[in-house]
């Protein structure tokens, strides 16, 4: 029920996987305008047709939602055209389905589950499921969250998620997050600054205790905490800086 993000795939070689990927590379060859591989994958799994959301008219939206109840039957819920795996023989391979996924997918209260995906005109068998965050971690829960850190598991795939300004001349986006983390390791040679020296500036100072929200009595009382708060971290930079300049050193901002 929820947009599915396509950062890190991963898809079994079955003739329905096969024909899955090969319908989501036509829809991304049409180019409509705004469109980009996650909303063509959505639209994909969602049951909607190519174009769905730029390229088709509302009487062609309307046909080709008949046209998806049809051919896929009783599958129909409010996005797509899914149900829960019922197990048993594998649609995809036409041998056994892993009964331990079955059971672990499907009767364990609030664990993740392997879905029964219909796509119209394209596979009325698709098994598709969720990764946990704790194995394939994206850009929030790694590096804003740190869920890697209280839960002592080093996921195996990390997705920096989307960020702003990652140029070739810029880059502090999703470079620069893996940098920080010692995870980007293809730079090269001459991209590195070599013979320097550097003075690393950290904010450890403790906050103050938070002012207490008083309302209409000081409005501005929190507003001012914060300002207060930005002169000192200031304060703090600006002795970092006159002490890395003394040092012939360069300043790396916490």
């Amino acid at each position: 029920s929820v947009d599915k993000n396509t950062g890190v795939l991963a898809v079994r070689a079955t003739p329905n996987g096969i024909a899955a990927m090969a319908e989501w590379k036509v829809r991304l060859q049409v180019g409509e305008k705004n469109e980009q591989d996650q909303t063509t994958f959505n639209d994909l799994i969602d049951g909607n047709g190519r174009g769905h959301r730029w390229g088709m008219s509302n009487a062609q939206r309307s046909d080709f939602k008949k046209f998806g109840e049809a051919w896929c039957g009783s599958h129909k819920t409010k996005r797509g055209y899914n149900k829960l795996w019922a197990g048993g023989e594998d649609p995809e391979t036409g041998g056994a389905g892993d009964a331990s996924v079955v059971a672990r997918g499907r009767t364990t209260e609030g664990s993740r589950r392997i879905f029964d995906v219909c796509l119209p005109n394209v596979s009325r068998h698709v098994h598709i499921g969720t990764f946990p965050v704790t194995a394939v971690a994206g850009g929030h829960t790694f590096f804003v969250q740190q869920l890697q850190s209280p839960t002592a598991t080093w996921p195996m795939a990390v997705h920096a998620t989307y960020q702003f300004g990652d140029t070739s001349d810029y880059a502090f986006g999703k470079r620069q997050r893996f940098r920080d983390w010692g995870m980007w390791l293809v730079d090269e040679e001459e991209e590195y600054i070599t013979g320097s020296r550097y003075l690393v500036l950290e904010e450890d100072a403790p906050l103050a205790p938070r002012e207490p929200w008083v309302g209409f009595k000081d409005l501005h009382a929190r507003g001012r905490q914060h300002v207060s708060h930005l002169e000192r971290v200031r304060q703090r930079l600006a002795h970092g800086f006159a002490l890395a300049r003394a040092l012939n050193r360069t300043a790396v901002l916490p």
